[in-house]
């Protein structure tokens, strides 16, 4: 049988508190001298706030989530370039509750390292860890970052002037009517900087540079703008002036079929196009008329003498 004096307590949380009580029993009499008559429930309301905070915070400390990450690195030295990273990517963990995490672009986190090596270094391993993380929710934590260490390869930095390296923009939409056509200057001059090794590379294969696509979605004259220049990362450029290329649209209105008659629609006002020429009609041919019998000429074999 249970004694008169300790309380049923259902549950976990009863079962800690009993035992709890358990223990501070043999020490009353010494807390209720230490801290007063009821020194033994100050004693026992301590431990139970030990025990639920034990349990609670687990619970208030949420889930974690393991994520990848990629790596960058940045030399404070503008004559150094990276040349490549290894691992490219990290495996970051972090820890918060589930709704913390719905609100979460894990596409947004980066590992940024900054580095100050030498002019004539090659390669270096660095550390990296929670503090590099970017871009984190304020209420989420970083708790690990894996691997520590990544290594890095540099290079020199190089300037270069060249032309025809920007590729033609692409078409976004379409114009109202007839048809875009898109162009960029002959010999567009680009001023390049980037990693010797990669844009030398880079160069070899023959491609060039992408630009973003140009709007031409319901124009109906021809017009000029820019197109953002996008180096991709095994180019190895860093900077490039100018940063756009001019890109130059000409609206063309061809021919169009209706009711089974060829006939040119309106022109809309193009600079530099010639209107389309409406088509002439076909000469019929005339009909053959019967020539005049010579004397002495046999009757046609349809005709009866």
């Amino acid at each position: 049988m249970e004694p008169q004096n300790e309380t049923q307590r259902p549950g976990l949380l009863g079962g800690l508190l009993s035992l709890a009580e358990r223990i501070v029993r043999p020490f009353g009499r010494l807390a209720r001298r230490a801290l007063g008559p009821d020194g033994d429930l100050k004693v026992l309301a301590v431990l139970g706030a030990v025990v639920v905070y034990g349990l609670v915070e687990p619970l208030s400390a949420g889930i974690e989530r393991t994520v990848s990450v990629p790596v960058r690195v940045f030399p404070t030295d503008k004559s150094v370039a990276v040349v490549g990273v290894s691992p490219a990517t990290v495996a970051v963990t972090l820890r918060g509750t589930s709704e913390e995490f719905t609100a979460f672009d894990a596409d947004a986190l980066r590992v940024d390292v900054a580095t100050s090596p030498g002019k004539d270094a090659s390669e270096d391993v660095l550390s990296v860890g929670p503090r590099n993380v970017t871009n984190v929710l304020d209420r989420l934590r970083v708790v690990d970052v894996s691997p520590s260490l990544v290594s890095v390869e540099y290079d020199t930095v190089m300037e270069w002037d060249t032309v025809n390296l920007v590729a033609t923009p692409r078409r976004s939409g379409a114009p109202v009517q007839g048809t875009a056509i898109l162009s960029i200057p002959t010999n567009f001059p680009l001023r390049v900087s980037g990693s010797k090794k990669k844009f030398t590379a880079f160069s070899a294969k023959g491609i060039r540079l992408p630009v973003d696509p140009v709007d031409v979605e319901g124009k109906t004259e021809s017009f000029d703008t820019f197109s953002t220049i996008r180096p991709p990362e095994d180019s190895g450029i860093t900077s490039l002036e100018p940063a756009a290329v001019p890109v130059h649209v000409e609206i063309l209105i061809r021919a169009v079929s209706d009711g089974g008659e060829i006939r040119v629609s309106d022109p809309i006002p193009v600079a530099g196009a010639e209107a389309p020429k409406a088509a002439e009609p076909a000469e019929e041919p005339a009909e053959d008329e019967p020539e005049e019998a010579e004397e002495g000429d046999p009757p046609p074999a349809d005709r009866q003498p």
